[in-house]
């Protein structure tokens, strides 16, 4: 090879590494360009959710002062009153999930740690579905144990609205909810059955992927004895969701250095939450 045909080859290949340097810095900006914009998504979805809790916290506000006072209304405003009041703290938690959604994808989570006792917090998030048991005749069997742990009180409490509200969702009408919580070798657990559904193992994999709304067509009556009504029934009551509780809820349980896993069977779905006590 002569001396002018090595030059040359060195030229091509220095222009080959310019190229690819070139390339790859480019792919390199596009991908921090792409970082740039989705963080400014989930911005923004974290702006607007804030926006709206505003004006719905005055709403509960207001909900609530009448609920104190209902012993001055008639029976029936009563039970709107109550409706209000329910309605506007599912609306609020769910706001709460998809700020925290934000958080989570953001990589900002904020873990607040105070000491509580669990089982008045357990109650008084079941006490928020009262209304709905009783109009769907769902059995509720609470064991509690009470004890006091170290956690984010905040937090704690959505994930628990998020177990409950999906068990209250996918139990029949006239099916039952266990709720069950107590402490061994310093970890403190929480476990929701319901029964009348269970998840197959091909949405086991996704149950807790965010915006998995696919879910709730899995989500079969188990009850081989079941009339036609209770199918029905169940096949009206699994509506499709946005899917962001369960995933949120998993993410919270990890944050605060526990745990949240499932197990299904043909007749009960059983979720079982695992903090540090």
């Amino acid at each position: 090879m002569t001396k002018e045909a090595m030059i040359g080859n060195l030229k091509l290949k220095e222009c080959d590494s310019i190229l690819e340097f070139l390339f790859n810095d480019s792919k390199e900006q596009d991908a921090c360009t792409e970082s740039l914009e989705e963080a400014s998504k989930l911005k923004v979805r974290a702006s607007i959710s804030h926006e709206i809790k505003n004006p719905l916290n005055c709403i509960i506000a207001y909900a609530e002062l009448l609920k104190k006072n209902s012993s001055q209304l008639h029976e029936e405003l009563k039970r709107y009153v109550e409706n209000i009041c329910t309605s506007s703290f599912q609306l609020k938690c769910l706001l709460l999930d998809i700020i925290e959604n934000a958080k989570l994808e953001y990589g900002k989570i904020n873990v607040k740690r105070q000491c509580f006792e669990t089982r008045h917090t357990i109650e008084d998030v079941l006490k928020v579905f009262r209304e709905q048991f009783e109009e769907r005749n769902i059995s509720l069997f609470p064991v509690l144990m009470q004890a006091n742990i170290i956690s984010d009180l905040t937090k704690f409490n959505q994930i628990l609205y998020n177990l409950v509200s999906n068990a209250v969702k996918f139990t029949n009408k006239g099916g039952s909810i266990d709720v069950t919580s107590w402490v061994q070798d310093d970890r403190f657990y929480f476990e929701i059955k319901n029964s009348g559904s269970f998840i197959s193992k091909a949405e086991a994999k996704k149950i807790f992927k965010f915006l998995n709304s696919n879910i709730s067509g899995s989500m079969l009556n188990a009850h081989n004895s079941a009339d036609e009504g209770n199918k029905n029934e169940n096949s009206k009551n699994n509506k499709e969701g946005a899917g962001i509780g369960l995933c949120v809820s998993k993410e919270l349980a990890s944050a605060l250095g526990g745990r949240l896993e499932f197990e299904s069977t043909k007749k009960t779905t059983t979720f079982r939450l695992c903090l540090p006590a």
